[in-house]
Parts: C-alpha cells; structure tokens; sequence
C-alpha cells in the first residue's frame, strides 16, 4: 500500500494547490478575488463540497472578467472530478479549452487547464499524456512568470517519475523547483513545504535517510502555515521513511496524525491509508489479532471507492493474507495469496520481493519447507533486482549531485575572485575616503578657528559697548522703584502703569509664558485704558473653569497685541456703548480656543498703521506650526454689525521649542 498510493493521492492534494492566491491591493481585481477564494476553498472540498460549490458558484455569476470566471470554473470541474462527477468535470473543463483555443495569450489560465488535464490523465493512469500536459503546463507559467505554478507542475511531475520508479529523476525536478522558488513572493512557503517533504519521501524510498531526515526537518518549521493537505502528505511521507529505516514507534506517531488530519478532511480514502500503514506496523511486531480490522476496513474503502491501483491491491491482499496464516487462519491465507494478481506487480522488483517473503512465510507455518525455500530464493531473486535498481539510483543521484556541487564550487570560485577583487577596490576607495576626510576635517577645523577668532573679537566689542551702555542709562528699575516712592501710593492709575511697565520689562526677556500671566497683563493693559475710552466702555473677560491657565503656556503678547489693536485702532474716539470680550475656553482637540471680540470693526479694518506687532505675532506661528503637525489656527477679520472677531486655537501638547532655542 505504501508504496503507489502516496504518490496517488500526492497528485489528489496538487490539483488544488495549483492556483496561487494572489497579494491584493486597495481595490483587488476579479482575478484576485477568484484566486483567493479557490485557495480558501482548498480544504473545505473535502469537508464541505456541495456548500463550497454553491458558494464559488454564485461568486463566479458576479464577476465580469472572463478569465476570473474560468478559473473558478475549472476549479469546480476538479472538484466534481474528485466527488466523482467525471461527466461535470468533463464539462467545465471543454468550456476552459475552447476560451484558451480562442485567447492564447492567456497563459495562466492555459497553464492552468495544462495542469488539470495532467492530473485527470494521471488519475486515468495515463502516464505519458500527463507527462505531456505538465509539460505544456510548465511551458505556459513560465511564459506567464507564475514561477509558484511552475513549481507546482515540477511537483507533480515528480510525482509521476517516483511512481515510476525514476527516483534520481524526480530528486533532480524537485531540487530545480526549490532553486526556481528562491526570493519568490507568490506564495513559495506552500509550495516549497510540498517540495521538500516530497524530497524527503523520494530519498526514503532510496534508503537515502539522512538526505531524507534533512528535508523532513525543513519541511516541520513550516508546517503550520501548510493547508490539511499538505500537512497529512508530510506525516504519512516522514511515517514510510521511519517504517522503511524499522523504527515502527516513530513511524506509529506519523501514521496516527496523518489518519487524524485525514478525519478532519472528511477523506475515506486517506484515512484507509493511514490504517493500511498502521496495520503493517502491527503485523511486524506480531499484533496480528489487532492488525486484522484496520487492514479489513482499509480494504472495503478503498473497494467501495473504486478498487484503488492494482498493483496496490495486490500488495495489500498479501498483507492480509500473511495476517490471516499468523492468526491461524491457513486456508483464508491459502486463498488471498492465490488470488494475489502477480501480473499487477511483475515489473516492481520491490513488490515481487515482499510477495515471495510473504509466501515463503506462509509456506513456513504450514510446514511445507520445499515450497518455503523455493519461495525464498524467488525473493532474493527481485531482492537483488530491486537494490540493483535501487543502487542505480543512488548512484545516478549521486553523480547529479555531484555535478551541481561542481558547478557550485565553481560559482563559489567565481565569486571569492570577484569578491578579492571588489575587497581590492574597496581597500582603494576607503583610502581616498579617508584621505578626503583628512582635507575636509582640515578645511573645517581652519573655517571653525576663523570663526572662533572673530566671535572672540565681537564679544570683546559687545563687552566694551556693554560696559559703555552701563556707565550711560539708567536702570527702568532703579525708574520704576523712584516712582513707586515718590507717587502717591492711592494713585490706582499710577500703580496699574507702574505694574503695566514692569509686566513689560518682564515679558520682553521671555518668548513663552503662562496663559495666566498674559491674561494679568491684558487685563492691566485695559484697565489702563478704560478712561480713554467711552463711558460706556464694557469690558468682559471669561475663561474656562476647566482650563488650567497656570499649566498653560503661549507665545508672550499674541493676545496683547490683538487687545491693543482694538483700542487703539477701533475703540478709542469712539462715543456710545463700546465694548471688549475675551473668552478663554477649551476645544475639542483638547486644547483652548481664546476669542477677542470688539464692535470697532469699521475703524479698525480701514485705520492705517505699520502692523509691527501683528506681523511679529503671524511670524511667530508661522515659525512654531512648522515644528508642529498640529498647529496653531488663527483667524481675525471684521464680521456682520461692525464686529471685528479674533480667534486663536492652540491644541494641546503644542512645542514651542524652538522660540526657547
């Protein structure tokens, strides 16, 4: 059993890996969404075949583009071909033929129905028309530059040359896959899980088992993204080369998970395999009572499936029938081996070896040593044929690798010249590197000392004309403190211009200042001015309980300088009822929105003047908003009824490095 039917149902999983999901941008096109539905849909043609059908099938009748639509409908034919519907099947896939006859240079969808028409002709065991097609396949995605298909096709044409036997060959198809799947992106970690697993299997089948247990161990780090599939291939593989290299325990766990994922799959067939497997394993360590209802029930699967490969049915009835003798059951043996069909095996040395070794078993427990012996020197017969063969191919293996590490030791030649060369080069070009440094290091270090000499020279000039400016003025200070003396202290206007002066003499030295101390100096400013003004002067300012004005900070004098732009140039020498709001509350971006509101627009938006403080304000945002991708929102103008409206918006977090700087 093990022997065919692996690669059978190696070629059953390919069919649905053979379309390749594809990445998908902003808006996928409707060959994207086709693909990535079919590679979603893998597994659930096993699990779910009517409910996946339905729903591919409503997909399909919403796409416009009509090579979308024959992917999805090649797809399905596969899958009615593997429920059985080979009419269905035969439909879709004569549909697909005629739109590639008429759109040749479609060649993915070509290479799809090449691979597809390989697959069914395998299953038909048509060997040379799959062949063929996969040829015709690999042709087309090559040209398409589908390198995952291509590597899909390589897989399946492996497939076929191990189940004939050609092992070096498939070795050799498989190895170039892996090559061709380098730093590719259309979905390689699949393909690439199936190459190397079937590697390992390959070099099992040569006794080949440390080349095997290599590629089995690169094919277990990836076994998590491997679809159902794939991951029950890997197991019931790695589970023969355990069986072939006698160690059953290990070839037990491989045999049990391969026949849980075959469960999941809702696949009568896998599961068959898995216990034909466990059943042999049984058998050699002498369970036989317990070996006999796994080998049974494998048997009426894969009868009610269609009767399996000949040549696997015979292998499996000598199973059974050696079975049966160790039981004790001689005539039941006597009549399986009779109808064992020989001729399904006579071109498989290895399948005539284990018959005749059965037979001469058989032979043995009935006591008819002659016909044991007899049976025994016909098994050692094929024995010698089949490692004959099988030393041909290892020795062809061999000289094929051989061969590609010869060109390898070439290209490594190769390259380690090119590489001494390029470190030549390189050697050279750190040299005038460096020596360019040195003269740039130079220039620099003669530019910074000139620089150093005369920043030296201009603070010794700011010094003497420090020293100068203080031997000239007088200190606002020392002005300030006579006048706070020498004024009467009840003189409220006096102490609000001796507080205004002082507020300015402070701010003057500071780029950034608490909302709070700004609010104080508006505030003074305006109360300064209040007599100016008309008696019916209304001045409000209302801020945010919420808002934090100690925590707060903004550039000094962006809301004096707006406050003393509407008195100056829009309130004063006006008569009747004036006024002045500033409002301070909190934003939705979690900062403060600060408001000043007057009713001298009129005067305001045509009074001429220089502008100073305002563009020294609009400056200052446009500095800080360059630093931040949130900014600073300022807005003035004149509204309806004569008012001119300010608003500042400053989000929270805002930096103000740079005017600290």
């Amino acid at each position: 059993m093990r022997y065919l039917l692996l690669p059978i149902v190696i070629v059953l999983m390919l069919s649905l890996a053979s379309c390749s999901r594809q990445s998908t941008g902003t808006k996928p096109t409707d060959i994207q969404i086709a693909e990535t539905l079919i590679y979603n849909h893998q597994d659930s043609f096993y699990t779910n075949p009517q409910e996946a059908e339905q729903h591919l099938t409503r997909v399909l009748k919403q796409l416009s583009d009509t090579s979308a639509r024959k992917r999805l409908q090649l797809f399905i034919g596969m899958e009615r071909m593997f429920q059985g519907d080979t009419k269905g099947f035969q439909k879709n896939i004569d549909d697909v033929r005629q739109y590639c006859q008429s759109h040749p240079d479609d060649k993915s969808l070509s290479g799809l129905y090449w691979n597809d028409c390989g697959i069914a002709n395998m299953l038909s065991g048509n060997r040379d028309s799959a062949i063929t097609c996969f040829e015709s396949a690999n042709h087309d995605f090559v040209l398409a530059k589908d390198t995952a298909r291509a590597g899909d096709v390589s897989i399946n044409l492996a497939g076929l040359l191990r189940e004939r036997g050609d092992m070096a060959w498939a070795a050799r198809v498989l190895q170039q896959a892996l090559v061709l799947l380098q730093g590719k992106s259309n979905r390689p970690a699949t393909i690439r899980f199936a190459v190397l697993y079937m590697l390992g299997a390959v070099y099992s089948d040569m006794y080949s088992f440390n080349i095997a247990d290599t590629y089995f161990k690169q094919a277990a780090q990836n076994i998590g993204d491997a679809n159902l599939n794939d991951q029950y291939m890997f197991y019931n593989a790695r589970g023969n080369r355990y069986f072939f290299d006698k160690k059953y325990t290990q070839a037990w766990n491989d045999f049990s998970e391969s026949k849980k994922i075959a469960q999941q799959l809702n696949n009568p067939a896998f599961v068959a395999i898995a216990e034909s497997n466990q059943g042999e394993i049984l058998h050699n360590q002498g369970k036989n009572s317990q070996a006999m209802p796994l080998l049974l029930n494998a048997e009426q699967t894969i009868a009610k499936s269609g009767g399996g490969d000949p040549r696997s049915t015979a292998y499996l009835n000598d199973l059974i029938a050696s079975v049966m003798a160790h039981n004790g059951d001689m005539s039941g043996a006597r009549a399986r081996f009779r109808s064992t069909d020989t001729s399904a095996i006579a071109k498989e040395p290895r399948y005539m070896m284990t018959h005749y070794e059965r037979l001469a078993d058989f032979h043995h427990l009935t006591g008819d040593n002659a016909s044991a012996y007899n049976d025994l020197e016909q098994a050692r017969l094929y024995e010698s044929e089949f490692r004959n063969k099988l030393f041909g191919e290892q020795m062809a293996d061999a000289q094929q690798r051989y061969q590609h590490d010869k060109k390898m030791l070439g290209q490594q030649a190769e390259i380690k010249q090119q590489k001494e060369h390029v470190s030549n080069l390189r050697l050279i070009t750190i040299i005038v590197i460096v020596f360019a440094l040195a003269v740039i290091a130079l220039v620099l270090w003669s530019q910074r000392r000139k620089r150093q000499i005369l920043r030296m020279k201009f603070q010794n000039q700011l010094t003497e004309l420090s020293l100068e400016n203080i031997r000239n003025r007088i200190s606002p200070h020392f002005i300030m403190n006579v006048l706070g003396r020498e004024l009467s202290l009840n003189n409220e206007g006096v102490q609000r211009l001796i507080k205004f002066i002082r507020q300015n003499l402070l701010l003057v030295r500071r780029s950034i200042i608490p909302l709070s101390e700004e609010l104080d100096f508006v505030d003074t400013y305006v109360e300064l001015e209040r007599k100016a003004l008309s008696t019916e002067f209304e001045y409000t300012m209302n801020v945010d309980p919420s808002v934090d004005t100690q925590s707060i900070d903004i550039p000094a004098m962006m809301i004096q300088v707006f406050v003393e732009n509407a008195v100056k140039h829009g309130l004063r020498g006006q008569n009747g009822q004036i006024y002045l709001h500033i409002g301070v509350a909190a934003n939705a971006s979690k900062g403060i929105t600060i408001t000043i509101d007057n009713n001298g627009s009129d005067r305001q938006h045509s009074t001429d003047g220089t502008h100073t403080g305002l563009q020294v304000v609009l400056q200052t945002v446009e500095l800080l908003n360059k630093y931040n991708s949130n900014p600073i929102q300022l807005v003035y103008g004149p509204q309806a009824g004569g008012v001119w409206h300010v608003a500042i918006s400053i989000p929270s977090g805002y930096n103000y490095k740079p005017l600290n700087e």
